[in-house]
Order: structure tokens, then sequence, then C-alpha cells
């Protein structure tokens, strides 16, 4: 009996809250997480994208449930929730700190993004 081995395209993984899936933009103006998958995959022409953006969601339920919001063939990342953390006792840093861990154990490159108002 013969067993094939079935590869997941590498991945990019947009992580992050309402920043990630355009709040406030406009309808011609594209999201920076699109932007940044453009821009790799031209590098890149087999690469997935994987949206784990939610508006209005911090990072604990990502940190929490990592394995279904990072692709195990992740190999690119933005991670962006911290403009809209309480940086209190409530776990947003250690949720964040998961989701890097996840990431870097897959060896995605990843860059943490944070977008301040005008």
């Amino acid at each position: 009996m013969r067993t094939s081995i079935v590869l997941s395209p590498p991945t990019y993984v947009a992580l992050g809250g309402s920043n990630s899936v355009g709040h406030g933009l406009k309808r011609n103006e594209t999201r920076f997480s699109r932007l940044v998958f453009d821009g790799l995959r031209a590098d890149e022409p087999g690469l997935v994208f994987q949206d784990s953006a939610i508006g209005g969601m911090g990072p604990i339920i990502a940190g929490t449930c990592r394995t279904r919001y990072v692709a195990r063939a992740a190999r690119f990342a933005t991670v962006e929730y911290l403009p809209n953390m309480g940086f209190g006792d409530s776990g947003e840093l250690e949720a964040v700190a998961l989701l890097l861990d996840e990431l870097l154990e897959r060896r995605a490159k990843v860059v943490l993004v944070e977008i301040l108002p005008r």
C-alpha cells in the first residue's frame, strides 16, 4: 500500500484586531495585511493568505486557540493587537507571547505591528 504525504503551501498569517481587518479604511484603500501578503507573494508565488484577524478581538482568544489561528505551514506573520490592549492583569501580553512562541516554533518570520492613530 502506498501512502502519500500532502504538504501544505507556505502561509502568511495575519493576526490582529480592528486595524488588521481594515476598520476605518475607505472602500478603495487596502488594509496593511493584504499589502504585506501581496509583497511577500511576489517573492513566494505559492504563498497562501490566512486571515486570522478579527475586529474587536484582543489576543487572548487567538493565544488560547493558537493552533486554530496559526497555520501549521506558517512561514510569515504579522501580529497587531497592541493599540487596543489594556496592559492590565488581563493576560493580553502573555497571549501575544503564546502566539509568538507558536509562530517561532513553526519557524515563521514574524513582525509585530503597532498602528498609532493620527
